[in-house]
Order: C-alpha cells, then sequence, then structure tokens
C-alpha cells in the first residue's frame, strides 16, 4: 500500500517555471457574467466581479497584491453595502422556474461575485458574508425554527 501523496509547497516563481502557461489557461475559462442574470441592484458590480471574481486562490491573491493601492480602494468603495444584497441573491431560490441554461449563467454569476466578495476579504480586510445558516436566521426566523426541529 502506498502511503499518503505528499504535497510540495513552491514559491511563487518555482510555481510558475513548473506549471507554465497555467495562468493563461485560468483566464480563458472565464466568460463574461450574464447581466439578464444578476439582480439590477447589483448589476453596477458586474465589472469588478468579472476583474476581481478569479476563482483560482493563487492568481487571485497575487492579482490583488499587484494591484495599485488607489484601485483597490475603488473596489472597496464599490462593495461596500453590498453584501446583504448579493447574500439574498446567492441564498433564495428563484422567483420563477428557470430553464438548464439561464440556471447555470446565474450559478456562474453567482460564483464570480463569491469570488470577488472572497477578494475583499482576503486582501482588503472586507466585512465577508455570513455562511447561509446565519443569513436564514435572520431573513425568516419562523421558518429557521421549523427547518431546525428536522
Amino acid at each position: 500500500m502506498k502511503g499518503p501523496k505528499q504535497f510540495e509547497i513552491l514559491t511563487e516563481a518555482k510555481f510558475e517555471q513548473k506549471y507554465p502557461g497555467y495562468a493563461e489557461a485560468v483566464f480563458k475559462t472565464l466568460r463574461p457574467i450574464d447581466i439578464a442574470v444578476v439582480p439590477e441592484n447589483l448589476r453596477c458590480l458586474i465589472a469588478f466581479a468579472e476583474e476581481w471574481g478569479i476563482p483560482d486562490d493563487f492568481l487571485r491573491h497575487r492579482y490583488c497584491r499587484q494591484a495599485p493601492p488607489d484601485k483597490g480602494a475603488a473596489f472597496q468603495a464599490a462593495l461596500k453595502g453590498t453584501h446583504s444584497a448579493f447574500e439574498e441573491w446567492s441564498y433564495t431560490e428563484p422567483d420563477a422556474p428557470q430553464d438548464q441554461a439561464t440556471a447555470e449563467k446565474e450559478r456562474y454569476a453567482i460564483s464570480r461575485f463569491t469570488y470577488m466578495y472572497l477578494a475583499e476579504l482576503e486582501s482588503f480586510g472586507g466585512r465577508g458574508l455570513r455562511g447561509f445558516v446565519d443569513w436564514y436566521k435572520e431573513y425568516d426566523p419562523e421558518a429557521y425554527e421549523e427547518w431546525l426541529k428536522c
């Protein structure tokens, strides 16, 4: 029987040397967010989600670290006061049934927004997002109490 797989911790330079083209491959998988699936009150953040909502931890951290201070400050300012609206969107079911393509576009948009808020939390000391249970408790306390009984 083999032992546990060993992981190699690499510096940024060694990582790029060992995995050339990694960043380009990740960024090629990213696509524009469909404005139609984003709530109107959050559409002003689509450009920020497309820029800062990088799904790979390594690349997101590097991007945030290399951002000029004024760009980071503008990013933080844009997100101020939007966290609760995002939580409501991402934690509630759509009002009407969605076809598979629309549902996939919405999941993609929510994931990019989530990574954007993660970038704010990790690199700029942002507020972060509440977990679903904490949000649900505040959103619908009666339903939350019923849910606890299950």
